[in-house]
């Protein structure tokens, strides 16, 4: 797992004299009856980048927190007869949201009101009125070691990208988004290894292995931060592209099929090998839901299958679009031959 390969050392550690880093923006949910109070919040949270939704009513709690999926909620002292404490208690009974970070926004310092907040699953405890730089430490160093722990749990264990679960999390996100921003642009990209049964078949499953290892480093090293990669099973990868089009979101994994098909992998005896990858690009579309964006790339990925591998296709192929072709390969010496199988079962890959 992830967290072994951490305790190992074979992953990298930061280095204790690095900066920390600035939070990245988080979605916040606010309990909290009293106007001033979340005007305050407001000021302090969305000032710094962070969205903020305030919830008035702790009956409307439950359905906020499906509405609004935060990263991080701030539980206010009540005035409604509620109990900010219940709301905590029911919270962490909720498995979904059982790992959630929730600070508690107190009158009461005492030691009684810090334990009954301990008691209760509150993460911090903080008295009103909150200090801003306080607050704002608070809240976004919460939000970084959540992060940081999904990050552990999420990603795939050779590759270090995001599993298939998360990923699908991620591109759910797009899909709200967009129903809340019309305007909000972003492509599902979906790649896949060609004949890899064959490579594993012929060169062994550890050189199997390092052809992933390297895909994943070359995504990681091209994709921006603020773009999405998994691996979805198998030899399966995809990227959410963030604010891309189509077409621009088309040139950048043409760029990297590219690069791809050019690496010399490392096989037994000291040879060497090539491995190309197909990939198939959706844009999310107004109205659509995340299944309909999901298949949408899967029908361009198996354009591009059935168009002979090694290229990319964009848009379902309703939209009559023809794969990119990659151009005619260089003559290759004997080591380079490509590997061949048969299509596996389900499909062209």
């Amino acid at each position: 797992m992830r967290i072994e390969a951490l305790r190992q050392g074979t992953l990298p550690r930061p280095r204790l004299d690095d900066p920390a880093p600035r939070s990245a923006a988080g979605r916040i949910l606010a309990v909290e009856e009293d106007a001033v109070h979340g005007a305050a919040l407001r000021d302090v949270l969305q000032g710094a980048g962070h969205e903020l939704w305030i919830c008035q009513d702790p009956r409307r709690f439950a359905g906020e927190l499906g509405r609004v999926r935060p990263d991080l909620v701030l539980m206010s002292a009540l005035a409604s007869g509620t109990s900010g404490y219940a709301l905590l208690r029911w919270l962490r009974r909720q498995e979904r949201y059982a790992t959630l970070p929730a600070l508690v926004l107190a009158t009461r310092g005492e030691l009684a009101a810090r334990i009954e907040t301990a008691r209760a699953g509150g993460d911090d405890h903080l008295v009103k009125p909150v200090p801003s730089e306080l607050l704002l430490s608070a809240v976004e160093g919460r939000l970084e070691r959540s992060r940081y722990l999904k990050d552990l749990l999420n990603q795939d264990a050779l590759t270090g990208l995001l599993h298939g679960p998360a990923l699908i999390e991620r591109a759910h996100e797009h899909v709200e988004r967009q129903r809340l921003a019309p305007g909000h642009r972003a492509v599902w990209a979906i790649i896949d290894l060609d004949h890899f049964k064959a490579v594993n078949d012929r060169h062994g499953h550890a050189a199997g292995d390092s052809v992933l290892v390297a895909l994943a480093a070359l995504l990681r090293r091209h994709v921006r931060q603020g773009d999405s990669l998994g691996r979805c099973g198998g030899e399966e990868f995809a990227i959410l592209i963030d604010g891309a089009s189509e077409e621009a979101a088309a040139g950048v994994v043409e760029r990297l099929r590219r690069e791809f098909a050019g690496i010399a992998h490392a096989a037994a005896a000291g040879s060497v090998f090539q491995s190309t990858f197909s990939a198939g690009l959706a844009a999310l579309r107004r109205g659509m839901t995340l299944l309909a964006w999901r298949e949408a790339a899967d029908r361009a990925l198996y354009a591009a299958k059935d168009g002979g591998r090694n290229r990319v296709a964009v848009g379902p192929a309703a939209l009559g679009r023809a794969p990119l072709a990659p151009p005619a390969p260089p003559a290759r010496p004997a080591r380079y031959r490509a590997a061949v199988s048969s299509p596996r079962a389900g499909g062209p890959r």
